[in-house]
C-alpha cells in the first residue's frame, strides 16, 4: 500500500485486507484540504506540527477501535484512529493498546461544552528504532462547539513543550472575520497576543478542517511513542505507506488508576496536565455563538 497526493493506494497482497481501512482514511472534508507542511525531524521524533517543511511517516500500522466494544456515548462517537510508524515493511507483532476516554463538560467562551479525553501510555519503541524516550502518557482532549461540532484539540504537554492546540477551520474564519487578519509573532486570527508571549503553556500549530459528520481525528504516533500530528480524519493521513492494521481496546479513564500502578501520575481532567478554562480564554479568542 503507497499513498500519492496525499491518497491511499491499494497493492496485493495487503490491498485486501487493508481496503476497509483505507476507506477510513478518505471521507471527504466540507472544505479542502489545507496546503500546510511540517518540519523535518529525526527519523525516531519527527517534529510536531509547524509550517516549515513537509513531514511524514515511511511506513505505519493503523489502529481501530475495537469493534462492539462496551463502550457508549461520546467516547465512542469521536474515538480516534490511530497511525503508529512503523519501521518494518508489514507488522509481525506490536503491543497492544489500550486507550483510557472520558467524557465532561467545560464552560469556557461564554458556553457549558462537551469535552472528551482519551489517554494512553506511551509503549516501547518499534523495532529498529531507539529514541532514548521513556514509557509515560500521551493524549489529547476534543472540545465540542454549541452545534456538537469539534472545535479544538489539545495535546498534553511533554516536559518543557507547551501544549500543542489545533482549531477548527470555522472557527478560525469566525474569529477572522471578527478580529481582522493574524499579524506577527500571531500566525492565527483565533490566537490572542498571550498565546505568542513567553511562558505560554499552550500555542495553536495548526487548523483542522471541519468533518461533514462527527469523527475523532486521525492521531499520527511516531515509533518513540509521542505525537507527531493529529489530522483531520477528513483529510490526507501523512504516512506514505500503510502495512497492517490492528484494533485498541476503548476503556473508561477510571480504570488507568488501577491499570497502571507504580506508573506516572495520570493526567486527569481537571488536573494541571491540561488547560483550565480561564487560561483557554485568556489564550484563544472565542468567537460568540461557537
Amino acid at each position: 500500500m503507497t499513498m500519492k497526493s496525499g491518497r491511499i493506494l491499494l497493492t496485493l497482497p495487503l490491498g485486501a485486507a487493508l481496503a476497509a481501512a483505507a476507506a477510513l482514511l478518505a471521507v471527504s472534508c466540507r472544505t479542502p484540504p489545507p496546503a500546510v507542511t511540517f518540519p523535518r525531524g529525526s527519523r525516531e521524533e519527527p517534529a510536531r506540527s509547524g509550517p516549515e517543511a513537509e513531514a511524514a511517516f515511511d511506513r505505519a500500522i493503523l489502529w481501530k477501535p475495537l469493534p462492539g466494544h462496551a463502550s457508549a456515548g461520546l467516547t465512542r462517537v469521536w474515538a480516534p484512529l490511530f497511525l503508529q510508524e512503523s519501521s518494518e515493511q508489514t507488522v509481525h507483532s506490536t503491543a497492544d493498546l489500550s486507550v483510557f476516554s472520558h467524557e465532561d463538560r467545560l464552560v469556557v467562551g461564554g458556553w457549558e461544552r462537551p469535552q472528551v479525553f482519551y489517554i494512553w501510555r506511551r509503549g516501547a519503541s518499534a523495532p529498529g528504532h531507539h529514541s532514548g524516550t521513556s514509557p509515560g502518557w500521551q493524549g489529547f482532549r476534543i472540545v465540542l462547539g454549541n452545534l456538537g461540532q469539534a472545535l479544538l484539540w489539545e495535546t498534553l504537554a511533554e516536559g518543557t513543550e507547551p501544549a500543542h492546540l489545533y482549531v477548527a477551520r470555522h472557527w478560525e474564519e469566525a474569529a477572522e472575520r471578527t478580529w481582522g487578519s493574524p499579524s506577527p509573532p500571531r500566525r492565527f486570527a483565533v490566537e490572542t497576543a498571550a498565546a505568542t508571549g513567553p511562558g505560554a503553556r499552550a500555542r495553536v500549530v495548526e487548523v483542522f478542517d471541519d468533518a461533514p459528520m462527527p469523527m475523532g481525528p486521525i492521531v499520527h504516533v511516531t515509533a518513540g511513542g509521542r505525537i507527531a500530528w493529529l489530522v483531520c480524519r477528513c483529510a490526507p493521513s501523512r504516512v506514505r505507506q500503510l502495512v497492517g492494521q490492528r484494533f485498541y481496546e476503548l476503556r473508561p479513564l477510571a480504570e488507568a488508576l488501577t491499570a497502571t500502578e507504580g506508573a506516572e501520575r495520570v493526567p486527569l481532567p481537571g488536573t494541571p496536565a491540561w488547560l483550565g478554562a480561564a487560561e483557554l480564554e485568556r489564550l484563544l479568542h472565542w468567537v460568540p455563538g461557537l
